[in-house]
Parts: C-alpha cells; sequence; structure tokens
C-alpha cells in the first residue's frame, strides 16, 4: 500500500519495494534502478537516518549522484515500532510523501575533499583516560601533543586498581610516554584557543614558559571528573567515603562489624553514576570475606549493576548484605551511637540502623569542562559533562568534526569503560588521520550575497567561526568549517544565509505534503 501510494507521487519515476535496503543486495538494486532509469535523486523508506545515512551517500556517489541527494523516511522507528498496522500504514504514507516533496527540492550540496595536513594528535588531560589514549596514538606511529594542567600525569594512582590497569602498569606507560620524541608532554598547561577543521587544527597552548602554537589534525578531550565527599560527610571520623574504605580495607587494621552504605542520589552536587553503586557491592563483598561475620547494609533509591557486575549483587544477596530503597534522603544521628534513619520504600517503615561505621559513595563532578568546552565548540550538559554526539553509534565522537571524548567527565563509567573509551577515541583520531584527505561540505550553510546587508549577525553567532567578510565585502561561509548547526540562518536579519538539505522551500514542501495527510 506505501509503495502504490509513492508511485502516484508526482515526479515519481521508480518505486521498488524490498526487504532489508541496507543490505548488501538491497543497496546494488538501488544503484542498478538509478542507473537504470537515469534518476537524479531517491528516497529510501526504512530506517534511521543517523544509522544508515553515510551509507546511502557512499551508494550515491557510487551511483554518479551527488552524495546528498538523497533523502530518508523513517518509517521503522516512527511508524511500525510504535503503531499498529492500519495507523502505522498511514502514517508512513505520510512520511514518504512528506520525503518525496523534499526531496524534489534538493540541489547538490557541495563538497570537496581537502588534505591532512598534520598527523599529529592533541590530547587534553593528565589522567587515565589521557595517557592510554596518548599510549594507544603513540603506539600507531603518530605524534602526540599531551597538555595536562597538572604538574604530573595521573596523580591519584591509588583509584586505577584492577588486573586491567594497575597502579605499578600506569607508572610504566608514563615512563614509555616519556621517553619517546614523538610524544610531547605539557604539564602546568592550558589550551586556551582552538580553531580549525579537521586534519589541519591549530592550538594555543599556555605554558609556563610562554604560549605554544601547536597544529595538529584530530583532538581528544580526555578529562576526568574529581570525585568528592557528598554533603552528609562531615567532620565525625566514623563517616568516610569509599576510596578511604578501600585503603582500610587494604591496611590491616580491626575491621568494623557494623556498616552502612549509602548510595547518595543524583543532584546538583554531582553524580556518581554506575560506579558509585558497584564500587560498594564490591567494597561489600571483600568486607565479607575479610570479616564473614560484618553486618553490611547499603541504602540506596536504586542499585545499578550490569553485566558481570550482576553476579556481584547475587553474591552480596547471597551473603547477606541488605539492600533498603529509599526514595528520601537518610538521615545520619550522632547523639547516643551512630545510627541512620531511613524510609524503607516497599514498607513505609521507618528503619533505625545502627553502624560502627558509615561509608558514603563519592559524588564525581567534571571540572573546567565549560571553558573547554567553550574552546572546542563541544556541548555540554546541565552537570558540565562533556556530550558526544551519538551514544550508540559514536560514542567518543562530538559534533565537531575531528574532536573526540574520553574520561570521566564525559560521563561517570567503570575503569574498565574509562579505558575502554580512551582506546576507542584513540583509534578514531588515528582512522580520520590515516587518509590522506578529509571530506567536508554537505550539510553547510551558504549566504546569497545579494541579500546579505553585512551586519555582522552571523559573524558574531557563530560558534565556529565559520562565516567571514570576502573580498567582495560580503559574508561568506567557509564551508572546511561549517558544522551546520543553523544558528547562523536563523539569526540572519536579511534572511540571506541557507542551509542545503534544509532550505526553506523544502522545509515547506514537506510540512504541507505532512498537513495532507498522504492522500487523505
Amino acid at each position: 500500500m506505501v509503495a502504490a501510494h509513492a508511485s502516484s507521487l508526482e515526479s515519481v519515476a521508480f518505486v521498488g519495494a524490498m526487504d532489508f535496503p541496507c543490505s548488501t543486495k538491497g543497496l546494488a538494486e538501488i544503484q542498478e534502478a538509478i542507473r537504470g532509469n537515469g534518476l537524479g535523486r531517491f528516497v529510501v523508506a526504512g530506517c534511521s537516518p543517523k544509522t544508515h545515512e553515510r551509507t546511502f551517500r557512499r551508494v550515491a556517489a557510487e551511483a554518479g549522484l551527488n552524495q546528498f541527494m538523497f533523502e530518508i523516511a523513517n518509517i521503522k522507528e516512527q511508524c511500525a515500532f510504535v503503531h499498529a498496522q492500519p495507523e502505522a500504514t498511514q502514517k508512513a504514507k505520510v512520511l514518504v510523501e512528506a520525503a518525496t516533496s523534499k526531496c524534489r527540492l534538493l540541489i547538490p550540496a557541495p563538497y570537496e575533499q581537502v588534505p591532512v595536513s598534520s598527523d599529529r594528535v592533541l590530547v587534553v588531560g593528565g589522567g587515565l583516560s589521557a595517557v592510554v589514549a596518548a599510549s594507544h596514538v603513540s603506539d600507531q606511529g603518530f605524534d602526540v601533543v599531551l597538555v595536562n594542567s597538572n604538574a604530573v600525569l595521573v596523580e591519584d594512582v591509588v583509584t586505577a586498581i584492577g588486573q586491567e590497569a594497575s597502579a605499578e602498569h600506569i607508572q610504566r606507560i608514563i615512563k614509555v610516554l616519556r621517553s619517546r620524541p614523538s610524544v610531547k608532554i605539557r604539564s602546568r598547561a592550558e589550551v586556551v584557543d582552538f580553531q580549525g577543521h579537521p586534519g589541519d587544527f591549530r592550538a594555543l597552548i599556555e605554558t609556563p614558559d610562554g604560549g605554544e602554537d601547536v597544529r595538529c589534525g584530530a583532538a581528544i578531550l580526555a578529562l576526568d571528573a574529581v570525585a568528592f565527599a557528598p554533603s552528609l560527610k562531615n567532620e565525625d571520623e566514623r563517616i568516610i567515603t569509599q576510596r578511604e574504605f578501600q585503603r582500610l580495607l587494604s591496611s590491616h587494621v580491626t575491621y568494623p562489624r557494623k556498616v552502612v552504605m549509602i548510595i547518595p542520589k543524583e543532584t546538583s552536587e554531582g553524580t556518581c553514576g554506575r560506579s558509585c553503586h558497584i564500587d560498594a557491592i564490591v567494597n561489600s563483598l571483600r568486607l565479607k570475606e575479610l570479616l564473614p561475620s560484618a553486618d553490611i547494609t547499603i541504602i540506596g533509591n536504586e542499585v545499578r549493576t550490569y553485566g558481570m557486575c550482576e553476579l556481584d549483587y547475587r553474591r552480596a544477596q547471597e551473603c547477606g548484605i541488605r539492600f533498603v530503597r529509599c526514595e528520601g534522603e537518610p538521615v545520619i544521628q550522632h547523639e547516643g551511637g551512630l545510627r541512620v534513619l531511613v524510609t524503607d520504600a516497599y514498607s513505609d517503615a521507618t528503619l533505625s540502623l545502627a553502624a560502627e561505621l558509615i561509608v558514603l559513595s563519592d559524588l564525581l563532578m567534571p571540572q573546567n569542562t565549560r571553558r573547554l568546552a567553550k574552546i572546542f565548540k563541544v556541548p555540554v550538559d546541565a552537570n558540565g559533562f562533556l556530550a558526544g554526539s551519538y551514544v550508540r553509534l559514536k560514542p567518543t565522537s562530538t559534533l565537531r568534526e575531528g574532536v573526540f571524548l574520553c574520561g570521566s567527565a564525559a560521563g561517570p563509567r567503570l575503569l574498565s569503560e574509562e579505558i575502554l573509551g580512551a582506546s576507542t577515541s584513540a583509534s578514531e583520531a588515528v582512522s580520520l588521520l590515516s587518509s590522506s584527505f578529509i571530506e567536508v561540505g554537505g550539510t553547510v550553510a551558504e549566504v546569497d550575497p545579494e541579500k546579505c546587508s553585512v551586519c555582522l549577525s552571523c559573524i558574531r553567532s557563530c560558534p565556529y567561526t565559520a562565516p567571514f567578510i570576502n573580498e567582495d565585502g560580503k559574508a561568506e561561509i567557509d564551508i572546511q568549517t561549517c558544522q551546520g548547526c543553523g544558528i547562523c540562518v536563523g539569526i540572519c536579519p536579511s534572511k540571506a544565509i541557507e542551509i542545503y538539505g534544509f532550505t526553506d522551500a523544502q522545509i515547506e514542501s514537506q510540512s504541507s505534503a505532512s498537513i495532507r495527510g498522504g492522500g487523505r
């Protein structure tokens, strides 16, 4: 029914139905249809553009078309996954008609291949993630500039424990990095400016010896969040954090018999993500091994364990470790012995738990991320954590091409996840610079010089410094720098700027087709 409706639409020369257009067979059929029917553009009704846009861009290029002369109607996630059959079919007709109306007005978008001018990678950070990322990039034979605002690398190596990253192993990696001439470490340094495009960035670094201009092809923001005690922590020595509890378990002293652990909820103070939940369980199991008679209670709004960590949660239950779910904030009483008052969310009963020791999970708060996010033109969330572009498919990429993320400042995560993220960001940077050229353009802005009044609004508002005044005295967009964010389009009082693939005429045509409702 959807294919029959598509056949009746204006300017449609060919309609083909296939089960998996993104498969090898499906892509070959699309190319054959384009060549055999002399098509100049096409619409794909199927999956999300986020997952398959690059695939169909490649198909268009191989078929001899401009890479951006196609449109995707997401009838899978927006129709089949969320509606029953009659409603899904009708909505699919609407989306296909809307995509066709827009596709009819598409014009070839400009894109070009620019050479990679520098194979150096800039790594910003001084923690575990920065060291691992720099090491992986250096192992691939690329130059690295490691900018660390602290005096030394990985100051708190005590927190880097476990088989995958012991303190000794980290120190060996740092020693190797310092011995390599291809790795330049700048301690007590800050990045104060960052301009350019993928393959040819320029960073201005302030060091104790003065400013340094560094050219690089890619950058990795490997920043770590700072751990601190929540507001429940006070001067009472019987209230400690999970980090302090780890050291206590390794000190071979007399271990406490009654322990209450509190996992705080995410607040404006900070967050602990999943790591604090797993740390509480792992430390509880460790205490049970050292002192089987220990009485341990874990209090929290929820317990986030997944993967193999779920086995630790089951072991904790089997060992007699109690879990209390609460909605409100626990109250700590100091008079007449240390106690914790908490309201159980299931029974609504107020529990009074005696404790020899109260262990609070550390909160994490990113530091200095807002300043660096402004310099590198990457977004941050409400808590100041650096935000990537697409978690599922591009977990380390940002909205700015050529800039990658890793470290706990990109979101609280486990130690193994931090190491994996650092390795992934290094691989992405190396993959980008391994090519002799990089494609730029596509969904970029363009200025109509006849409408431009040279008010400089676009130049003042663009976060990527893409607009400039050309030799004719008119505003012009540098497609190598433009990220297609659309800010200049919305702010231009003369309506002189439009984005390829999202012009006013295209959006109006798409909207009108949606209002018509698939031929109803």
